[in-house]
């Protein structure tokens, strides 16, 4: 599951963080990535469940 927020930056420009949080070989951890546009933000979280939950 990953959740998505809005950051504004010191130029004023508007960046979008996704944190994941993962569970691998029964270990959890926190994935983050920042992007510019939202689309990638969840094309990124869209992968990575896919990937876990496969």
């Amino acid at each position: 599951m990953g959740t998505i927020r809005a950051r504004k930056r010191k130029d004023g420009s508007v960046a979008y963080r996704v944190r994941m949080r993962v569970m691998q070989d029964g270990v959890t951890y926190h994935e983050t990535d920042t992007f510019d546009r939202r689309p990638a933000d969840t094309a990124r979280i869209s992968k990575r469940e896919r990937q876990y939950h496969c």
